[in-house]
């Protein structure tokens, strides 16, 4: 049985047989199961979405960043949601997807602090989470 059979016939449950020439129904598609398919599609398409919806013009950057990220697609929705709730931060953030920098001019800055410098006293942080973490601090300022 070649790969493509393994893939996508249908197999008996117990015995692992091809049931394509049986009258029978099964449920388990080989190693691929559609429904999982068509969930992960789904989910890509939403952050392809949500990056466009939340940059305009620079959600094809927006939608590379995060294509880069090593986390689950599931974060990486909690992060676009997070991002969304500020349009000043996702001005600044989408010029530092171009420059990549945060030295950038006119830099936001919550009670003296910027992302370079949350980004300096938090190195692990990625990128779009420095710029959450002041999303979060400038809501705490008020």
């Amino acid at each position: 049985m070649g790969l493509f059979d393994k893939l996508f016939s249908k197999k008996d449950n117990k015995k692992g047989e091809d049931m394509s020439s049986k009258n029978q129904t099964s449920s388990s598609y080989g190693m691929f199961n559609p429904t999982s398919f068509n969930k992960i599609i789904d989910i890509k398409n939403e952050i392809k979405d949500k990056c466009h919806k939340i940059m305009g013009e620079d959600g094809s950057i927006l939608e590379k960043y995060m294509d880069s990220l090593s986390v689950s697609d599931d974060r990486k929705i909690v992060y676009l949601d997070k991002l969304a709730l500020d349009q000043d931060v996702i001005r600044e953030f989408a010029n530092y997807l171009k420059e990549n920098t945060y030295d950038l001019p006119d830099a936001i800055t919550i009670k003296e602090r910027t992302a370079k410098i949350i980004s300096d006293e938090n190195p692990e942080l990625t990128a779009i989470e420095v710029y959450i973490k002041l999303i979060e601090e400038k809501r705490q300022a008020g």
